[in-house]
């Protein structure tokens, strides 16, 4: 993991940010149709806090996260407020994605332990996320259930899932990784 820089983006990343959000979703999952850009805005970008991975100034990892409704995960399920409680403080994770030859390292736990120390500032109840189908089993060792039949779009089948954020605060994972953080 020499020369990484895990951090939280700013304006300036935006760029680097969307053409890895293409490579991924567009190029490599199927969620969306190409474009002759190369790259793809999030529909929340104006409300998400990013947070990259970063190696020779090209994003590799990412994961981005917003306390604000409407969540994607409402699209993705009919009863939504029948799992979680209306006046719920929820953040969402969206975008959570790692370049392919980065994706059997630690780089993924040290991106969600980044978003984790940021989000202890806030009071938060819930976590929500939209899994693709073969990330369910990423966020079960997170502590995120499965809480609504998954949904097609593109390609990609995606999940409804939540986690309670005092559960994920102590999984044993995250604070391994939130310690090799203080560490490094």
């Amino acid at each position: 993991m020499k020369n990484i820089i895990i951090k939280k983006a700013t304006p300036k990343d935006f760029e680097e940010i969307f053409k890895f959000n293409y490579q991924i979703f567009t190029e490599e999952i199927g969620q969306y149709a190409k474009n002759r850009e190369g790259m793809k805005i999030d529909k929340f970008h104006d409300k998400n806090h990013y947070f990259i991975a970063v190696k020779d100034l090209k994003v590799i990892g990412l994961l981005a996260i917003h306390c604000q409704s409407p969540y994607s995960v409402e699209e993705k399920c009919e009863d939504f407020y029948g799992t979680i409680k209306k006046d719920s403080n929820i953040v969402e994770i969206r975008l959570f994605s790692v370049s392919k030859e980065y994706r059997k390292s630690f780089l993924s736990w040290r991106l969600v332990a980044q978003a984790i120390d940021y989000l202890l500032k806030k009071e938060i109840d819930y976590i929500v996320v939209s899994a693709i189908e073969k990330q369910v089993s990423l966020y079960q060792k997170l502590g995120f259930s499965i809480f609504a039949e998954g949904k097609q779009e593109g390609k990609a089948i995606f999940y409804p899932m939540f986690a309670s954020f005092n559960h994920i605060i102590q999984n044993r994972f995250i604070q391994k990784c939130k310690k090799e953080l203080t560490n490094a």
